[in-house]
């Protein structure tokens, strides 16, 4: 089975992000971490912005909007957390050059092999506008692994 991919959702590296522009992002992504290790979708609903937007490399279709991206997230955790058993699921933190340089991102793993990594865009409200799932471009293998996010050194 072939997957398609949407090249139109392929980012080039923009500009850098300010110290405060990191760390805000840095700060969503924990969140966004410790909501996927709890299956709690509903801890990121107050994050989202009205406009939200969620994307993935690998799918067709965007989802828009915090009344359609909230519910699927509740219900994808739910979903997750039935499931388990059968799949394990594991997130690290990390750097990539993507739509920033040395951008924050959370780096999933299924049953041990890193598959994609999540990076957020945050509107001027410091709220998530857009979830973007990567699979492809940038590779994951382009992913710097870390232990702690600057911000969280610093607290």
């Amino acid at each position: 089975m072939m997957i398609k991919t949407d090249k139109s959702k392929i980012g080039l590296i923009s500009r850098s992000m300010t110290k405060d522009e990191h760390h805000l992002h840095e700060n969503l992504l924990l969140i966004v971490k410790e909501a996927n290790e709890t299956f709690n979708g509903k801890m990121l609903e107050k994050h989202l912005a009205a406009n939200v937007k969620m994307t993935a490399q690998h799918i067709w279709d965007d989802m828009e909007g915090k009344e359609k991206v909230a519910p699927y997230f509740i219900g994808r955790f739910k979903f997750f957390e039935e499931k388990k058993d059968e799949t394990e699921r594991s997130f690290e933190k990390g750097y990539v050059n993507g739509s920033y340089e040395d951008q924050p991102c959370i780096v999933l793993s299924l049953n041990g092999k890193r598959s994609a990594y999540i990076c957020l865009d945050v509107d001027k409200n410091g709220q998530i506008s857009g979830i973007n799932t990567i699979t492809e471009f940038p590779p994951i293998e382009k992913v710097r692994i870390i232990d702690q996010f600057s911000v969280e050194k610093i607290n």
